[in-house]
């Protein structure tokens, strides 16, 4: 049940930092992401959730994270924003001398 629980909350992020590099087109955005959800897990699991099973615990964790994922993939926004074509700059530019 454990492995169970926490390859649900594992996918259930992926898909959050997939769509969030997909929204932000930076690697950043989810790599702060992912550091900031390691931190709190790592911080206040233990501490709060010390008293539950494991998977228990993967399971309250995983349960905002599932919601979160839900609703980006039942309301279409995992998929990539088209491209947008680049605007060509027909200025001329004068020659020096």
């Amino acid at each position: 049940m454990t492995l169970a629980t926490w390859a649900a909350q594992i996918v259930a992020q992926a898909v959050i930092l997939a769509w969030l590099f997909l929204r932000s087109g930076s690697i950043w955005v989810p790599s702060l992401a992912h550091a900031g959800n390691n931190l709190v897990i790592g911080t206040f699991s233990e501490p709060l959730l010390g008293g539950f099973a494991p998977w228990e615990v993967n399971l309250l964790q995983a349960a905002p994270l599932l919601v979160l994922c839900a609703w980006i993939v039942l309301t279409g926004r995992l998929s990539p924003e088209p491209q947008r074509r680049k605007e060509t700059d027909n200025t001329r530019i004068a020659p020096i001398g």
